[in-house]
C-alpha cells in the first residue's frame, strides 16, 4: 500500500546517503550542517550533495519527494576499516517496514538473531521464505513464520550495516530483553545499535513511525487520485488525546489563550502507532484467509488471538475484496 511505498522511498534515500558517506563522497558532518531544519530534509536543496531525490510511484503519477522527514539518524560510528564516520542508522525504518509486512511483534524484530534469522532459506526461494524468529512472548521454542523475500532483503541489509561497525560490542552476544533469567540463550542481535551491541530502544522506532506519518500526510494534496483519505494525524494541545471526551471544548479553551501571532504549542498525535502494524496485517489477511492459517503460518498466534487483532470496516472489506479479485 501507499504507506509501504512511502517507506521504501525513504529507505532508498537513506541507502544512497549511507553509500556516499562510506565512499567519502559526502561528509556526514557537512550533510548535517546542510540539514538546518532538523525534522525535514529538502531533497531538492541537498541534491547537489546527495545526488538523489526519492520518488513515490502511484498508479497514475510519479511524485518527486521534495520534502521528507529527517529519519537519517546520523551518529558517529567506528568502522572495521578504522575510520570514524558520521553514519546514518537504518534500524527504525527497517524495523517498521518489516513489522508492516509481517505483523510480528516489534520486540521480537528488535531482538532477531543476526546469525540465524535467514538460516531456514533454501536456494530456490523466490517470493516467500521462512523467517527464523528466535524469541517469543509465550512460545517455548523459536518459530518460523512465512514472510516475503522483501522482508529477508531488509533484514540482510540491516546485517550488512551491522557488519560495517568495528566497535567491540557489535560482536558480543546478549540475553533477550537484557534479562539473564530468560529462557532464550544468548545471541548477537541483528539490530545492534548501542556501542555494547544491544538493540535500540523503543522510542527510536516510535518516533520514526510518527515522522513518516507526518511526511505522508503532507503529500495528501498531491494524491487526489486516491479520493478521500483519512487524516493520519492531528495537532492537539499538550495533555489532550484524540479520544478525549470534550475535546472540542478543550481546543476552544486552549486556543482562546493566544492572540494573533503568538506561539501556540501543539503536539502531533498520530492515528496509528507502531503496534498498529499487526492489526493492519491481520486485517488484510482476514479478508481471504481463515484465522487458523494466519496464526499458524504468519503471526504465530492462536486463532482466538488473531481474531482480537481484526479491525474491519465496510470500506476496508470492499477494497480488499476488489484488490484480491484483481490478483486472481
Amino acid at each position: 500500500g501507499l504507506y509501504l511505498d512511502y517507506h521504501e522511498a525513504l529507505i532508498a534515500h537513506h541507502r544512497v546517503v549511507t553509500s556516499r558517506i562510506l565512499s567519502c563522497e559526502i561528509d556526514g558532518e557537512c550533510l548535517k550542517g546542510r540539514l538546518a531544519v532538523a525534522n525535514v530534509i529538502d531533497t531538492f536543496a541537498s541534491a547537489d550533495l546527495v545526488g538523489f531525490v526519492p520518488v513515490l510511484f502511484t498508479k497514475t503519477t510519479t511524485i518527486p519527494l521534495k520534502f521528507i522527514p529527517n529519519v537519517l539518524d546520523l551518529n558517529w560510528r567506528t568502522l572495521k576499516d578504522g575510520r570514524c564516520v558520521y553514519l546514518p542508522h537504518p534500524h527504525a525504518l527497517n524495523q517498521n517496514l518489516v513489522s508492516l509486512h509481517t505483523g510480528i511483534r516489534h520486540n521480537h524484530i528488535q531482538w532477531l538473531d543476526r546469525d540465524r534469522f535467514d538460516a531456514l532459506l533454501g536456494d530456490d526461494e523466490l517470493e516467500f521464505a521462512r523467517l527464523f524468529v528466535n524469541t517469543d512472548k509465550q512460545k517455548k521454542e523459536p518459530w518460523a513464520p512465512y514472510v516475503s523475500m522483501r522482508v529477508i532483503e531488509l533484514l540482510r541489509a540491516q546485517r550488512e550495516w551491522s557488519e560495517l561497525i568495528g566497535e567491540d560490542g557489535f560482536d558480543a552476544s546478549h540475553y533477550y530483553n537484557n534479562n539473564p533469567s530468560t529462557k532464550w540463550p544468548k545471541f548477537r542481535p541483528l539490530f545492534a545499535y548501542a556501542s555494547n551491541g544491544k538493540p535500540h530502544n523503543d522510542s527510536l522506532y516510535s518516533n520514526t513511525w510518527q515522522s513518516v506519518l507526518c511526511g505522508l500526510q503532507g503529500l495528501f494534496p498531491e494524491l487526489a487520485e486516491l479520493g478521500h483519505i483519512r487524516p493520519l494525524l492531528r495537532l492537539l494541545p499538550p495533555g489532550c488525546r484524540t479520544d478525549d471526551p470534550g475535546l472540542d471544548k478543550a481546543l476552544k479553551t486552549y486556543g482562546a489563550q493566544f492572540g494573533m501571532g503568538e506561539y501556540c504549542r501543539l503536539n502531533v498525535m498520530t492515528a496509528s502507532t507502531p503496534h498498529s502494524a499487526r492489526v493492519a496485517v491481520v486485517t488484510q489477511y482476514i479478508t481471504f484467509l481463515p484465522t487458523d492459517l494466519i496464526g499458524q503460518y504468519i503471526t504465530g498466534q492462536k486463532p482466538s488471538v488473531v481474531q482480537y487483532y481484526v479491525h474491519l470496516d465496510k470500506e476496508a472489506i470492499e477494497v480488499e475484496q476488489v484488490q484480491h479479485a484483481q490478483r486472481l
